[in-house]
């Protein structure tokens, strides 16, 4: 089974958390439009969305991000009123991802559609390309990985690190002991797999990206 399977069956449906919401409900996702769609635009969306969702059937355009929860219908509701107010628009723009101005647009697209880990990988890679949009993009997939992985969902670009021996427990006078108790909090740290490195990098280059003139 896929990396990406695993991710599914640990609870994509469930994927309601402070970060990873910030990329479930963006309006961008949830309308399925393109950063230079119009308010007039996204009304229309809007409503195709909804009755789709009326009715039980997937939104039209397909998914963007495929281990993503599906949003109810108060957040499409919500999706519309943001696209329609400009600042609350510009942060969920600033916080999607631009395939039309990346030049590695198409592939980023077909990666996070697909959930692939190689396509993944190989945008990920891509680090010479200096354009504004690539560098946005480069840094919301850190983000949106960091955060799917600190839930346990989605695709794994980092290997898992390896788990060492459970901690030896004794029993003394009827007792339950443990030597060194800081082997839990090691092995605490050790289980929470690749988000902390994952979101320390999307946080440094996010830093990098405010620092390049507009």
């Amino acid at each position: 089974m896929s990396t990406l399977d695993d991710g599914i069956n640990r609870g994509t449906t469930a994927a309601r958390a402070p970060g990873l919401d910030q990329f479930r409900r963006n309006p961008f996702r949830v309308l399925r439009l393109a950063p230079t769609a119009t308010s007039q635009q996204a009304l229309w969306q809007g409503e195709k969305v909804l009755a789709c969702a009326r009715l039980g059937l997937p939104p039209p355009g397909g998914e963007p991000v495929s281990w993503l929860a599906p949003p109810t219908e108060l957040e499409i509701r919500d999706a519309i009123q943001l696209v329609e107010t400009p600042l609350a628009r510009l942060v969920e723009q600033l916080l999607w991802f631009d395939f039309a101005e990346d030049p590695r647009g198409a592939l980023l697209q077909e990666a996070l559609a697909s959930g692939d880990v190689e396509q993944l990988r190989a945008y990920s890679a891509m680090t010479e390309e200096s354009s504004l949009p690539h560098r946005l993009n480069h840094t919301n997939l850190r983000l949106l990985l960091g955060f799917s992985a600190l839930h346990g969902v989605g695709p794994e670009l980092r290997p898992r690190p390896e788990r060492g021996a459970p901690p030896g427990w004794k029993r003394a006078d009827g007792l339950a002991l443990l030597e060194d108790p800081h082997q839990l909090i090691r092995g605490r740290i050790m289980s929470s797999d690749s988000w902390m490195p994952a979101l320390a990098d999307a946080v440094q280059a996010w830093g990098s990206c405010c620092r390049v003139p507009i």
